[in-house]
C-alpha cells in the first residue's frame, strides 16, 4: 500500500478518534438533554478507551495511543455530566471497576487486552442502539458524533491491514459495521420518532434513562 495512503489514513484516523466524543459532550452541555443517550455505551466507552490506551503503550503504537487518550478524557466527562444531570451514579462506579480492571490486564496478561479488542466495535455501540429504538426521542444523541466514529473505524481498519494487526483489524471491522446500522436507525428514529420503536418502550418497559 502506498506510504502517503497510509499517512492519510494515519492522519484522518487519529484526528477523528481524537474529535469524534467531543460532538456528544459539547451538544449534552449547552441542550442537558439525555433523551436517548446510553449511558451504558459511554461506561463502556471510557473502559474501551482504557483498553485501547493500554494496548497502545504496551506495544508502543503512538498514534493510537493519543487518539484514545483524547476520547478517554471526553467520555470521562459525558459520564460525569450525564450523571449530574439525571443518570444512576452505579454507571461511574462500573466505569472505575471496568478501567482497574483494564490496567491490571494490561501490566499481568496483555493478552487479555486483545481478546477484549476483538469485541470492542460491538461491545461500544450495542447499548447506544438499544436505546435509539427504545427510547421515547433521541433529541439528545449527536450525529456528529457517529459519523465520527465510522470515519475513525474506517480509517484506522486501513492503517491496522497495512501494520498486520490482527486485534485491531476485526475490532475496527466490527465497529464499521455496527456504527453503520447505528447511523440507520437514529436516521429513522429522527424521521419516525413514534410510532414502531415507541410502541417498543411501552412494551419492553422503563429505559435505561428511567430506571
Amino acid at each position: 500500500m502506498p506510504a502517503v495512503v497510509i499517512w492519510a489514513a494515519t492522519t484522518v484516523a487519529v484526528a477523528a478518534n481524537i474529535l469524534f466524543v467531543w460532538p456528544q459532550v459539547l451538544k449534552l452541555i449547552r441542550t442537558r438533554d439525555l433523551d436517548g443517550i446510553s449511558p451504558g455505551t459511554w461506561t463502556i466507552s471510557v473502559v474501551l478507551f482504557s483498553v485501547w490506551s493500554v494496548f497502545a503503550l504496551k506495544t508502543s503504537y503512538w498514534s493510537l495511543f493519543v487518539a484514545n487518550a483524547s476520547c478517554l478524557v471526553a467520555a470521562s466527562i459525558l459520564l460525569v455530566v450525564g450523571t449530574r444531570l439525571g443518570w444512576p451514579k452505579k454507571w461511574v462506579g462500573l466505569c472505575v471497576l471496568g478501567m482497574l480492571c483494564a490496567a491490571f490486564f494490561g501490566l499481568v496478561l496483555p493478552v487479555v487486552l486483545a481478546v477484549v479488542l476483538t469485541g470492542a466495535g460491538v461491545a461500544l455501540r450495542l447499548p447506544q442502539l438499544v436505546t435509539l429504538l427504545r427510547a421515547p426521542t433521541v433529541d439528545g444523541v449527536s450525529a456528529q458524533t457517529w459519523l465520527l466514529s465510522g470515519l475513525t473505524a474506517g480509517s484506522w481498519l486501513i492503517v491496522s491491514i497495512h501494520r498486520h494487526a490482527t486485534a485491531v483489524i476485526v475490532a475496527n471491522s466490527t465497529a464499521l459495521a455496527a456504527t453503520l446500522i447505528l447511523l440507520a436507525v437514529l436516521e429513522l428514529r429522527r424521521r419516525r420518532p413514534t410510532g414502531v420503536c415507541g410502541s417498543l418502550t411501552a412494551l419492553d418497559g422503563p429505559t435505561e434513562l428511567q430506571r
